[in-house]
């Protein structure tokens, strides 16, 4: 089940890749994911389902309509 976008939480290694299946707005690691939501927010007008740590990435989405 996805956590709800106030929270963040860091995928392991052996999560599946369908776990970020479609198009995500990548964001530097070192992002606050504060800010991350907020800029989503500005591009799509709308809370993303939810803010991931993958890999050297903070990730925030799916993207609206690109799933």
């Amino acid at each position: 089940m996805a956590r709800p976008a106030s929270e963040m939480q860091a995928l392991s290694p052996s999560d599946p890749l369908p776990r970020v299946w479609g198009w995500w707005l990548a964001f530097d690691p070192r992002t606050p994911p504060e800010v991350a939501r907020r800029r989503f927010v500005e591009r799509y007008g709308q809370e993303p389902t939810e803010v991931l740590m993958a890999g050297a990435l903070l990730l925030a989405g799916p993207v609206p309509g690109r799933q």
